[in-house]
């Protein structure tokens, strides 16, 4: 396999692999070590490659970190309260890694596995994982794969899975964007358009949604049109307040189970690098890297900072296997669980 390099070892001492994939100015590289995507190089508006992903040079640092960088969280990304749902009659009780709540599935989530690469050729490649029946306490026997597909100008997640019980299934990819380049520093400069009406308050500083929509109209949650990320995130609000900047989730417009829909469109005015998301997800959470440590540091030498990257992470509402009136992540037994995301780039 031409496009596999070796990438480093895991505390096990297990190999872990390197894939490139190419397809005329997009480079992309991804990695075993939890499906990850370790970097996306682009040509900004002078023809200059870019770096735009956040990350590290080795394996051994994805292993031993403990910051959400770019990797598949799973079974269930973001938040479930006190770490408790119910699945028929079942109550299942999961890791409480996040004050009292589960986040992004435990100490032990995708991010964390060596995948099984099935498939790879220049533009693509298909990662595989196998979760056994209570594994970090979800039920059934679960198998995942997520696929990596790049076009001239896009990059395409194809995911796909089945359980032998009914579980929780709520995939995303953590992957931090930005578009200045990865060790440029803060991101508040680029500008977000979010296409959604509507976002998810929370509770308090664990960021556990009330259970209530809310409009976004009139308020520093507007993004419907072009905002720097900066312009109101210092603002005297509470929700801002809660979470240190942004980390809400927002209800794409016009969402409708099998369809596609735009879900949010970023720019940075420094590199003229653009990327727009699309996905057939209900939702995307904003994540303004508010909890980056101040002495990161990445690839190539970069020191990240807080705010120095961007994630729009495309998934169900956090907590939505416990709140009536929501789009409930629940893979039923026997079920196939399918669901895409896509990024185009573009510079001007």
């Amino acid at each position: 396999m031409e496009n596999r390099q070796y990438f480093g070892r895991m505390k096990d001492g297990r190999e872990v692999s390197l894939i490139t994939l190419q397809k005329e100015a997009v480079r992309v590289t991804v990695t075993d070590l939890g499906a990850s995507i370790v970097s996306i190089v682009v040509p900004d508006r002078n023809g200059q490659p870019t770096d735009i992903v956040l990350g590290y040079d080795t394996a051994e640092e994805y292993d031993a970190s403990t910051v959400y960088f770019t990797g598949i969280m799973g079974r269930s990304a973001n938040r479930i309260a006190s770490g408790r749902c119910t699945i028929g009659s079942r109550t299942i009780q999961l890791a409480a890694n996040n004050y009292e709540n589960n986040l992004h599935s435990g100490p032990n989530g995708f991010e964390r596995r060596l995948w099984t690469i099935t498939d790879a050729a220049e533009d693509r490649v298909t990662f595989t994982l196998e979760d056994g029946d209570m594994e970090q306490g979800f039920p059934g026997c679960f198998r995942v794969s997520v696929s990596y597909i790049l076009s001239e100008d896009s990059l395409r997640l194809c995911y796909e899975a089945v359980c032998d019980q009914d579980t929780v299934c709520n995939l995303t990819n953590h992957v931090c964007f930005n578009l200045g380049g990865h060790g440029s520093g803060s991101v508040l400069d680029h500008e977000l358009t979010l296409f959604a009406d509507t976002y998810t308050p929370v509770l308090d500083e664990k960021a556990i949604p009330t259970g209530k929509i809310a409009s976004v109209a009139g308020t520093v949650f507007d993004f419907l049109t072009p905002h720097r990320i900066g312009e109101r995130i210092g603002a005297d609000d509470r929700q801002l307040i809660y979470g240190g900047g942004y980390d809400h989730n927002y209800i794409i417009r016009g969402h409708r189970a099998g369809t596609v829909n735009k879900a949010a469109e970023v720019y940075c005015e420094k590199t003229g690098i653009r990327m727009e998301i699309c996905t057939d997800l209900p939702a995307i959470q904003l994540y303004t890297g508010n909890g980056l440590p101040s002495d990161l540091h990445g690839k190539g030498g970069a020191v990240y900072q807080p705010r120095g990257g961007i994630c729009l992470e495309t998934q169900y509402v956090p907590n939505a296997i416990n709140m009536e009136g929501f789009e409930k992540p629940l893979l039923k037994a026997g079920d196939i669980y399918r669901t895409e995301t896509g990024y185009r780039f573009s510079a001007s």
